[in-house]
Parts: structure tokens; sequence; C-alpha cells
């Protein structure tokens, strides 16, 4: 082969090249116009799972999310070929009351416009909850439904740890920072349990009250139905009108002409095309200092950060709306991600939406946003810093074992956990815990634009609903994710009619060099203290 044919080869490869690059550029711009054709024959049968897919590692893998699973219902509710919906809820479906109460809210509208119903083998609260959205509710005859009311179970293992011979030195800022009641007491403390109370009867009430509204009884009458439970039989809870059939699936399910959820979404372009973009990122869990080798419902604030700055430098970003399911983690990891948003909110419009619970830490890296939504029934505040620091002693007595530390410095042991804290060290320890506290106290008050003494009020470590949030103004409106899309499109004066589109982005399960090295976790003493500074 010549060299001029090379280089025709070479150029011809270079043109396709340049065209291939170009249309995923494309597609990447207009979120994929032409996405992959799944035909939906007219009066479809939409079939909804929650909680179906197994435990296994497809589900870990897979990209779940609350935001294709919200757009895509909306679709499907104004869908003139979707004619009947069918929701499936398992016991396995991992979401919590604020998560549910969104998702009812987006059923309730659909069913003004096509029929909704719900199909439950197995139940608690949680899931009749999420079933109450439907226009009738079916289970099978022998299905359980526990439906018998809220409550909050908490271990207490100060005696065990006695019995191990370890003993937990606490350090905390917020006298209903309770966290770390577990380790030192045996029952909560009076501050604690008024608050655990406060918040289980928020949503008791609120529960309560959407029960009632959907299935078109009084409050009294569905307290009633809650007392006589649980329900262990479906005939039983037939009975009692806290169901409206008894069927078997395959007597609900049409043999024809249904489509899965999961194809739906393939045929539609859930989360819009356009130019413009609104960046979407969902953060769910504990919020680590550093990343590990697996990182799977976790926050690590490196992968954040790239995520945000990316969304930062994109021109067609033009604002961006951020789910947040956490209840907290290392102060350290929560002030880096704080200072990311921040930094990006000065740039363009940050709208933080709240699920289950954005407490804490959560709570910390909601506060630089622009607006802040959240359910009613979302958990969220404990404004507050704690750290322990175990001693064991004892234990290495009982086991027979020894150790001798060399130092040089006064405080050099100042993390060993063979002795109580002396003087000094809890001094220190109590300077550093009361600087992290003021630290949060201080970002609040200027994010959420309210005095110090004011956050002070409410700050204690203290946990509210997301209706008490609003109140208190930690929180802007009650609403969901669409809520906080139509608002995120407001601050970036995007009209409501103009296209555009949701860039989503999801961080890395795996750093597969960690996942796959014996030194899979590597402990430095800054490390340890970084995580033993927990705002949760």
């Amino acid at each position: 082969m010549n060299k001029q044919v090379i280089n025709k080869l070479l150029i011809f490869l270079g043109v396709v090249a340049y065209i291939y690059f170009g249309y995923l550029l494309l597609k990447k711009s207009f979120g994929g116009i032409q996405s992959k054709r799944v035909s939906i024959p007219k009066n479809s049968t939409l079939i909804v799972n929650f909680g179906k897919e197994s435990a296994g590692l497809y589900s870990i893998l897979r990209k779940s999310s609350m935001i294709k699973l919200e757009e895509g219902l909306k679709k499907a509710g104004d869908d003139p070929k979707i004619s009947k919906i069918i929701i499936r809820i398992k016991l396995s479906y991992p979401w919590g009351w604020a998560n549910i109460r969104e998702i009812r809210e987006i059923l309730l509208k659909i069913r003004k416009k096509k029929p909704v119903i719900a199909y439950i083998e197995n139940g608690d609260d949680r899931i009749y909850y999420l079933a109450t959205a439907g226009d009738s509710i079916i289970m099978p005859p022998l299905g359980i439904l526990l439906v018998d009311g809220l409550s909050l179970k908490i271990d207490y293992y100060r005696d065990l740890f006695k019995k191990l011979g370890i003993k937990w030195e606490v350090v905390r800022e917020g006298k209903y920072k309770s966290a770390v009641e577990p380790y030192i007491q045996n029952a909560p403390s009076p501050e604690a349990k008024k608050m655990l109370k406060d918040i289980l009867s928020g949503l008791y009430n609120t529960y309560k009250d959407d029960v009632a509204k959907s299935r078109h009884i009084t409050k009294k009458s569905f307290d009633r139905m809650i007392d006589n439970g649980p329900y262990l039989t479906a005939r039983l809870a037939l009975s009692s009108k806290l169901i409206d059939k008894i069927s078997y699936e395959n007597e609900v399910i049409p043999n024809k002409d249904t489509i899965s959820f999961s194809r739906y979404i393939l045929s539609k372009n859930v989360l819009g095309f356009g130019i413009k973009k609104i960046g979407f990122l969902h953060l769910r869990g504990e919020i680590l200092a550093e990343g590990t080798g697996a990182n799977w419902k976790k926050i690590v604030p490196e992968d954040i950060i790239k995520i945000l700055n990316k969304y930062r430098k994109d021109p067609f970003i033009k604002a961006v709306v951020i789910r947040i399911d956490s209840p907290g983690g290392s102060a350290y990891g929560a002030d880096l991600i704080y200072n990311a948003i921040k930094r990006l909110n000065a740039k363009k419009p940050v709208v933080v939406s709240m699920g289950d619970y954005a407490a804490s830490g959560g709570y910390y890296i909601s506060a630089p946003a622009k607006y802040i939504f959240a359910q009613p029934n979302t958990i969220t505040g404990s404004i507050g810093v704690f750290a322990l620091k175990p001693n064991m002693k004892n234990l290495y007595k009982k086991v027979g074992m020894h150790r001798t530390v060399i130092k040089e410095g006064k405080n050099a042991d100042f993390l060993e956990d063979i002795d109580s804290m002396g003087t000094t060290q809890k001094r220190i320890f109590h300077k550093g815990i009361n600087s992290v506290y003021n630290e949060f106290i201080r970002k609040v008050s200027v994010s959420r634009k309210m005095s110090v003494d004011s956050v002070r009020n409410i700050a204690e470590g203290r946990v509210w609903t997301g209706q008490e949030a609003k109140e208190i103004g930690l929180v802007d409106r009650i609403g969901g994710i669409n809520d906080a899309i139509e608002k995120a499109k407001e601050l970036a004066d995007i009209g409501k009619k103009e296209p555009v589109k949701i860039e989503l982005k999801t961080p890395p399960l795996f750093r597969w060099q960690r996942l796959f090295s014996p030194w899979n976790s590597i402990y430095t003493p800054i490390l340890m203290l970084s995580y033993r500074l927990v705002i949760k």
C-alpha cells in the first residue's frame, strides 16, 4: 500500500471520526432526540415495579434515579397511549416516607386523568402509604398487611460495652445531639426522647392526613383501622376497607398490551432536550472524608466536587438541582462539598431538593443553595457536632493484650485508645468540637441570611420535620424535584415553555485501583480524626 493510499485512508477515517463525535456532541446537547424506539400500542397498561428488582449486583450497579421515575410517570400521565397504570409494590422498596410522599403526589395527579391500580403482596405502613395513591388497592388472599402505626426502636449498649471493657468518651455540641447516646447510656435523655416523639408524631400525622384524603375517609376512621391492625390476611384488610379487592397478580395484570416502566422510558426522552441544560445530581448516603474501594450509597467529596466543577464550567448548564438524601457524616467531607456548592452557586443558581432526610451534614451541604425544598415529612436540621473516642484499657486486660506507647510530645498519644483522655486532651477535644459547631452555625447564618443567635436557638443538634424547618427558616418551600427544577429554570431566566435538558450525572460506585488493592483502607491519624468529627 503506497503512501498516497494510506493518506487517503487516514483522511477518510478522520472524517468518519469527526462526523461520529459531532453526532455524539449533538446527542449530548439535545438529550438524544432519537431515543431508542419502543412500540407502544394504543390502550396500553403501564406496569411500574417498586422494589421488584433483586438485591444482587445488577440492582447495585443500575443507575436508578428518582428524577427518571418522576419524569417518566408524568409523561405516562399525559400519554394518550397509556390507558391505565398498575403499580406493583414489594416490601423491598428502599425509599422512605418523604420520597414516597413525593411519588404519591405525582400518582394522585395521574389518577385524575386515568386509572391507577396498586397491587401489593405484603405490606407495612410505608408500603400501604404508597399504595393509597391508587384508585384501588388489590392484594392476594393470604397477603399480610402490617398497618398498625409507626414506632422507633433504638438499642442502647452502655452495659454491653461495660462488660466488654470499653468506655466511650464523648464530646458533643448540642443537647439534642443524640446519636452518641446509645454508646454511653441505657435509655434516651429527656431531650432526645421529646425530640424523637415530636418527629414521630409529625410523620404519623402527615401519613394519616394523606391517606385519609386519598382514600376519602375521615382521619378518625383511619385511626380506628390502624388501632385494629395488623391484618394477617388480605381478607381481614378487605373487611376493614383498607383495601378494595382480593385477586392474584395474574388476574390483575392484562395478558397483552402491557409495557414495563423501564421499556417505557426508553421510548421517551424523559430528561428533555435543548441546548440550555439544568444539571441534576442525587447525593445519597453517609458523607465520607475520603472514598474507599466501593462507595455504594456513600457521598465522596472528591467525586462530588468533580461533578460540581464540571457543571460550573459548562456554558450550557444554566442552573443545578441537587437532591439530598443524607444523615450526615464527616465534618471535613461536608465542608469540602459545602465550599464546592457555594462556588457553583456564585456563578449559577443551585436549588436543593431534600428527600427522606438531609440532616446534620446533609443540612450543612444544603445550606449554601439559593433555594431549598423539602417534603413535610423530610427529616432535616440537626445542626450539631460530636466526637467519640473509645477507651479499651479494660478490654485489653481481659483479653491479655498489652500495649506500650513511646512518645515525644505531650499529646502525641492523642488518638490512642488504651486510656482515658487527660484534662488537656479533653480541653483540646472540646475546643475542636466547639470550633466545628461554631463554623456550622456561622455558615448556616450566612447562607440562610439569619442571625447567629437565631440559628443557635434552632440548632443544639435538634432534628426537625420539613414542615417545621420551613416555619423556622431552614427550608424555603414544601415541594419535590419537579418544583426544584421549575425554580431553577426561573432563577436561570429560562422560560417555562423553553426546551431544556436535564443533565444527570452520577458519581462512580467503585475505585477500581483501591477495590483490588491489598491496602484498601488506609487509616492515618488525620483521616481517623476527620471521620470522628461527625455531624450526623
